[in-house]
């Protein structure tokens, strides 16, 4: 006989659900709401640390200790014209300005009364004649020449250090090398002017155009010396007035010299190219190059 197996099913022996015999119903509720007993509420937020007190100089070196204030030292710069040296030198030229002009006065008047705009009294600039002339004129130039360089020196506006022990030196130096500058380019365009000339079969104009620009730097000299000498002397920032008046009397001779020199080739019967072609080689190209070597400063 088969044995019986009696299958019952395992489900309806399951114990009920738990939940109907928790308190309230729902294990969930277990959990008190109080927030002293959660746990996040108990661990302390290490991202927002508590301030930390500043600390004196005592904490830290002791009782004793102080603070000692260094101020920093910064190297203070100052214009080169406005140093001592550089005005000394500008009194020093003054002085031989005023006696060169008062010793030849005769000199002086004669070469202000060669400027003339009038065509029938043209060529009395190209003129040099006499040993008194020749002299006056060698020492307006040695005079204007150091004059320029100064002028040329405030004009760049070269900042030297006032604590630097070799400051001073700094001053004959430069105006040195810019003196040596003017004479480069003068000998520069009296050399082209006498090579042209013995090449060309032309030194009787060249010899004039020489005359010429003696004349008319000394002519230069006697006019903007005074002026250049007192904006030399005027403080940082000032002498605007003057500047003008030293750019248009310096205008007004470079005016006068052009038209000198132009009227000079048309009295030699020599083409107006060849008077382009001497200001362009003789006048602006020496001229071009020191201002590009300003510029670059």
């Amino acid at each position: 006989m088969a044995r019986q197996i009696d299958i019952t099913d395992s489900l309806t022996t399951t114990t009920l659900d738990t939940l109907p015999d928790v308190e309230n119903g729902d294990s969930l509720q277990l959990v008190s709401s109080d927030p002293q007993q959660d746990s996040l509420v108990l661990v302390p937020d290490t991202l927002c640390p508590a301030p930390i007190p500043p600390v004196t100089a005592e904490e830290v070196f002791g009782t004793s200790s102080a603070l000692v204030y260094t101020p920093r030292t910064n190297q203070n710069t100052s214009p080169i014209y406005e140093s001592g040296l550089f005005q000394g030198i500008v009194l020093a030229l003054t002085l031989a300005y005023l006696f060169v002009i008062c010793r030849s006065l005769r000199e002086t008047y004669d070469l202000l009364r060669k400027i003339s705009l009038d065509p029938a009294k043209k060529g009395r600039m190209a003129e040099v004649q006499g040993s008194s002339n020749v002299r006056f004129l060698w020492a307006m130039t040695i005079i204007g020449i150091p004059t320029l360089s100064l002028f040329l020196l405030r004009m760049v506006d070269l900042q030297i250090p006032l604590s630097t022990i070799m400051a001073p030196h700094w001053i004959p130096l430069s105006g040195i090398l810019i003196i040596v500058a003017i004479a480069t380019i003068a000998l520069y365009q009296i050399g082209l002017l006498w090579l042209t000339g013995n090449i060309s079969l032309s030194q009787s104009t060249t010899s004039l155009l020489i005359d010429l620009k003696f004349n008319y730097f000394s002519l230069g000299s006697i006019l903007l010396c005074p002026l250049i000498l007192l904006y030399l002397l005027t403080p940082s920032g000032t002498g605007h007035g003057i500047l003008y008046c030293i750019w248009g009397v310096l205008g007004i001779v470079v005016f006068l010299y052009l038209k000198d020199s132009f009227t000079l080739f048309l009295s030699k019967k020599i083409p107006i190219l060849h008077w382009i072609l001497y200001l362009c080689a003789v006048e602006i190209f020496p001229l071009s190059l020191i201002g590009f070597w300003v510029a670059k400063i």
